[in-house]
């Protein structure tokens, strides 16, 4: 449908957008409410002319890229708020979330052009996307992490063997 790159703009400013309001109650938080406020006057502004730019320019697809261009240049102004490296202190050390998500959904879209019937092609992007997901956390995530979660496996009850019976023979 022609609305699909629509949405998928919107999804992708989303992002930016959620970034740029935690980083606007951060700033009032630690008293730079004008700041904050001049920032989201500023996004209005860019928001509106950008949409009417574009809208003009590429039709109604030009509202989610201005929507996005807005989000953008306001999650730069309020990082930029917190001074030199806020946005490699904040966001770097959460590039193991980012990247998994990235991955999977890239490998998730290629599984989904696969040439299968529908339910077939569904089973398989749902299990290209979780397992790319699931390494990739794996592989990124901080060492503690994983040692928590080796602990939380190794103390699981023991399988004795056939499905649902546990070394008691009790299911």
């Amino acid at each position: 449908t022609p609305a699909v790159p629509a949405l998928l703009l919107y999804a992708v400013a989303l992002n930016f957008s959620v970034l740029s309001s935690v980083g606007a109650v951060s700033l009032n938080s630690v008293g730079l409410v004008k700041y904050a406020t001049q920032i989201m006057v500023i996004r209005t502004i860019v928001n509106v002319t950008l949409s009417v730019a574009l809208v003009i320019q590429f039709g109604y697809i030009g509202v989610p890229l201005a929507w996005a261009a807005a989000a953008a240049l306001e999650g730069v102004l309020m990082f930029r708020g917190f001074g030199p490296g806020a946005i490699a202190r904040t966001l770097l050390p959460m590039t193991w979330l980012f990247l998994p998500l990235g991955a999977s959904v890239a490998l998730g879209l290629v599984a989904a052009h696969a040439p299968l019937p529908l339910r077939p092609r569904a089973f398989i992007t749902l299990g290209v996307t979780c397992a790319v997901y699931a390494g990739v956390v794996w592989a990124m995530c901080p060492q503690w992490l994983r040692e928590v979660v080796r602990r939380k496996v190794r103390s699981l009850p023991r399988h004795s063997g056939g499905i649902g019976l546990h070394a008691s023979g009790v299911t």
